[in-house]
């Protein structure tokens, strides 16, 4: 889990200053989705939010 915020810091930088092709922001962005949900899994669709009782 550690390498995943340097990696979401590089893609972010990649979305924000360069021009990408929609094709291209698509991949970074579903990459960025996943890298994401490794630090925070608790978001991904369909994550349970609390234990049952």
């Amino acid at each position: 889990m550690a390498a995943a915020p340097p990696v979401l810091a590089e893609i972010d930088e990649n979305l924000i200053r360069r021009d990408l092709t929609p094709a291209q922001r698509t991949k970074l962005t579903a990459k960025r989705k996943a890298a994401y949900e490794v630090v925070h899994p608790e978001t991904r669709n369909g994550a349970r939010w609390a234990e049952p009782r």
